[in-house]
């Protein structure tokens, strides 16, 4: 199997972001619009959902049924959420999927 092959095949995906504790559902919505949006952009066969931390339950109802998947956190910088909270959330959900680094490891700098 060739490395263009292994991007292809079909996996599962979760965009997570911190979200809005003091009004959670907003953020939750967007967060779910966003990933159905770019599911349409994905290799047949992708499962991506959207979920935030602050929504009670949202993240794990979002790894619910999904199998290995790739953690997208949507934040601006690693730090305590992406490096702490997260990942002991995705322990307790008993999700062994593969964390990827925050947004802005996506993002090319600004030139000076």
């Amino acid at each position: 199997m060739t490395a263009k092959d292994r991007a292809l095949r079909p996996r599962d995906a979760l965009i997570v972001a911190h979200g809005a504790p003091a009004d959670p559902a907003p953020q939750e919505v967007v967060l779910k619009a966003l990933a159905t949006a770019t599911a349409h952009h994905l290799p047949e066969g992708w499962r991506l959902r959207g979920a935030t931390m602050a929504a009670e339950g949202a993240l794990e109802e979002a790894l619910a049924g999904l199998s290995q998947p790739l953690i997208y956190p949507f934040f601006m910088a690693e730090g305590f959420f992406t490096g702490t909270l997260l990942p002991r959330r995705l322990t307790a959900a008993g999700v062994t999927g593969a964390v990827q680094p925050p947004l802005s490891a996506w993002i090319p700098p600004c030139p000076p």
